[in-house]
């Protein structure tokens, strides 16, 4: 058995970044708070977003929406995904995470996933959506002026 102790890897030519399988070459990540309400019938733009260059284009992008607190009354709340002003899921109608409520409630932190391969090293930005129907819904409850119910669009790129 061998054991190699280094201080500091550097990326034999320059540009091409260090690539270790698996491990997290990057992190981006976007956090929103305040009230974001809409009572659109079609996908509307929530404000969070956040973008990313990635190193590789083999790498994989593992996007999480996390945090946030709905209140919903008598609704349906339907979360979509868009890169670049495109949704991207497009199974069924194309929705990322779906919520009902019968009667008048807060519900607790949102948590939904997708990876997707990078492809290319091109920048792009991943963008929430949302809509109600016809009924008022706010995305991200921030009682009080706390920040204890920031949304958050995370963006981890993974080496592969």
């Amino acid at each position: 058995m061998s054991i190699l102790k280094v201080d500091t890897i550097n990326e034999k030519t320059s540009g091409n970044g260090v690539a270790i399988p698996g491990h997290a070459v990057q992190i981006q990540r976007a956090s929103i708070g305040g009230n974001i309400t809409t009572a659109a019938t079609s996908p509307t733009a929530t404000g969070l977003e956040c973008a990313i260059t990635p190193k590789f284009a083999t790498s994989l992008l593992k996007i999480e929406l996390l945090g946030g607190r709905p209140y919903m009354n008598n609704s349906q709340l339907d979360i979509y995904l868009y890169k670049d002003g495109s949704k991207v899921n497009t199974v069924g109608n194309g929705r990322w995470q779906s919520m009902y409520d019968v009667g008048s409630h807060h519900h607790g932190g949102y948590s939904a996933c997708h990876f997707e391969t990078a492809g290319s090293t091109s920048a792009r930005t991943y963008q929430i959506y949302y809509d109600a129907g016809s009924n008022t819904v706010w995305f991200s409850n921030n009682p009080g002026g706390n920040n204890e119910y920031l949304a958050h669009l995370v963006i981890t790129e993974i080496a592969q």
